[in-house]
């Protein structure tokens, strides 16, 4: 009996620790270890983009998240690239939401696109619902963590 109960809580500890190692968590109750980074000489809307982000996603925990250019990042601080140039991307109009190890990635084909690219995170993995431009539907969430591996990618036709 006792060894049937031991193998239960192996068996559940093993499903609790495998499911943890494939979330990032970004902020959890009010602290994280994320900095939002712009390329060196990032365009107006790229700037935009990296603002939104950190605006929805302080609306959403309470917590804010600094932008930085890719120059003055913090060495211990994780990652989301806004605006990044990637070579998966061949097209103006592609947009791109992936992560590189614990660092995350939120791009587009030109500035415009790295703007829509940061709308579509935040609908797909925050929950975020704009109905209209004076209507919108933003989640309260304590924990703010996102399901390893990311590989989000739209060109459209």
């Amino acid at each position: 009996m006792t060894t049937k109960y031991s193998l239960l809580w192996f068996f559940a500890f093993l499903v609790i620790s495998c499911s943890q190692n494939n979330q990032l968590t970004i902020i959890k109750k009010g602290q994280s270890d994320y900095e939002i980074v712009l390329p060196q000489n990032a365009e107006e809307l790229t700037i935009r983009a990296a603002s939104q982000l950190q605006f929805y996603l302080e609306k959403i925990t309470s917590t804010p998240l600094e932008i930085v250019n890719e120059q003055n990042t913090h060495s211990g601080k994780k990652k989301i690239f806004v605006g990044k140039e990637s070579d998966e991307i061949n097209s103006p109009h592609s947009i791109l939401i992936k992560n590189e190890g614990e660092n995350i990635i939120i791009t587009g084909g030109n500035s415009k696109s790295a703007l829509y690219a940061v709308y579509e995170f935040l609908e797909i993995y925050a929950g975020c619902k704009w109905y209209t431009p004076e209507v919108e539907e933003i989640p309260i969430l304590e924990t703010f963590s996102l399901e390893l591996p990311i590989n989000y990618q739209y060109k459209p036709e």
